[in-house]
């Protein structure tokens, strides 16, 4: 996209102004097209300054939770391959299930905030904007029903790692699907299966994941994004391993991606 080529030009020379010239030469956009994109940017929170007869520079801040700024972390071949970031959602296991059937396994949804987060047993999980990582991994072919209850408990051990990460401290796990912080409950998992009728084979799954972070809680900030890249990064190398997926649908999968 060309709002992200300015972008990826502007860090990688964050110590500099660079002009409208050099930013054109460079990515072979008009002028124009420049000036269109740096004004999305700084819609979407990205400080730009930009002086006459200087050019524009990226102000130091903190990072915009993104897709475009997880992707930069992740470190997967498959998992969040493909991902949709959404200002606003009811549930992100409810719109995962809307486009279920025209992504691959791996897509990832990820949310600003929720209205009506989804818990156990009908339960609401509590999402305030900005306050936490709420996301969604849709899986689907390459799932193995037998494996279902050892795929929570991968999805947990991911969470607490990643959190563990963050904070230097150890998390408690409650089953089945809870993980508190000193004594304060921090996230929460909800997995929803449809089966295919006739075979009762998995059509697909999804991963409800909801992780707070506020500092208020945990008396540091959390960064949202090393820890959501965490928890993905960690989650693949798991479920490799673990007998979870089939193999042969991601190696299809991967062969056919463009």
């Amino acid at each position: 996209m060309t709002k992200y080529d300015v972008l990826d030009l502007l860090k990688q020379n964050s110590n500099q102004y660079l002009s409208g010239e050099q930013i054109s030469k460079t990515l072979n956009l008009s002028r124009t097209a420049i000036w269109k994109a740096i004004q999305t940017l700084r819609k979407e929170g990205y400080q730009i300054d930009a002086v006459t007869n200087k050019g524009y520079q990226l102000i130091e801040q903190k990072e915009i939770f993104s897709a475009y700024e997880l992707k930069r972390r992740l470190k997967t071949s498959w998992l969040g391959n493909t991902m949709v970031f959404l200002k606003e959602v009811s549930s992100t296991n409810d719109y995962a299930k809307t486009i279920v059937n025209s992504v691959k396994t791996g897509h990832l949804i990820l949310a600003n905030m929720q209205t009506n987060g989804k818990g156990k047993q009908k339960q609401t999980f509590h999402s305030p904007e900005g306050l936490g990582v709420y996301m969604s991994l849709i899986l689907k072919e390459n799932i193995v029903l037998q494996q279902i209850s050892k795929l929570r408990l991968l999805v947990l051990d991911s969470i607490v790692h990643a959190v563990e990460n963050q904070t230097g401290d150890l998390c408690e796990l409650k089953h089945p699907n809870e993980i508190f912080y000193q004594g304060k409950k921090i996230s929460g998992i909800l997995i929803e299966v449809s089966l295919e009728s006739e075979t009762d084979e998995i059509e697909y799954a999804i991963v409800g994941m909801g992780v707070y972070t506020s500092a208020s809680i945990f008396g540091v900030s959390i960064n949202r994004l090393d820890l959501t890249a965490d928890i993905i990064n960690q989650l693949e190398a798991a479920l490799l391993g673990s007998g979870c997926i089939n193999h042969s649908v991601l190696e299809h999968n991967n062969s056919n991606r463009t």
